[in-house]
């Protein structure tokens, strides 16, 4: 569904997980023109009832929803020092998803975007997650007219 009335914000960062955009652009976001806003992918929860993964599990969580709230609240803190708008696209994590499940909820918002909104992806040279985002991203941009988005090295991957 189409959003009414396009967001406020002059630049858009697209973040796969919660720790991207800040892991990655901490230095830039702040001078980059606002209003700001960092859009996380796979900022949904996981379904209830799910096993914990190997990698939540290894950073000490006893389920996934535990994660996801600890994750999420360090997000938002985040997106609050860095001085941009916390936004999630209702997309569980990977390891929280079925095979192929792509994150469809992102178009509506990329399409709704105003004319000029500069959008930053990551380059995604190695990880699946990230170039699912990065090519979904340029071609929901490039089939609405908006111009090619700024790709940034999302760290530690690149």
């Amino acid at each position: 569904m189409p959003i009414a009335v396009p967001p406020p914000w002059r630049t858009v960062v697209i973040s796969p997980h919660f720790d991207d955009a800040a892991l990655s652009l901490a230095g830039l976001l702040p001078t980059l023109p606002g209003p700001l806003a960092v859009v996380t992918v796979h900022g949904g929860s996981p379904a209830p009832g799910l096993p914990v993964s190997g990698w939540d599990a290894l950073c000490g969580f006893s389920s996934p929803v535990e994660a996801y709230r600890a994750r999420r609240a360090e997000d938002a803190r985040s997106c609050e020092l860095l001085g941009a708008e916390q936004v999630l696209v209702d997309h569980p994590d990977g390891p929280y998803v079925g095979e192929g499940d792509e994150p469809a909820g992102l178009d509506p918002l990329l399409r709704s975007l105003a004319p000029g909104t500069r959008v930053l992806v990551p380059l995604a040279t190695n990880q699946p997650d990230h170039e699912a985002v990065r090519l979904r991203t340029r071609r929901v941009l490039a089939a609405a007219g908006a111009p090619e988005p700024w790709v940034y090295a999302d760290l530690p991957y690149t």
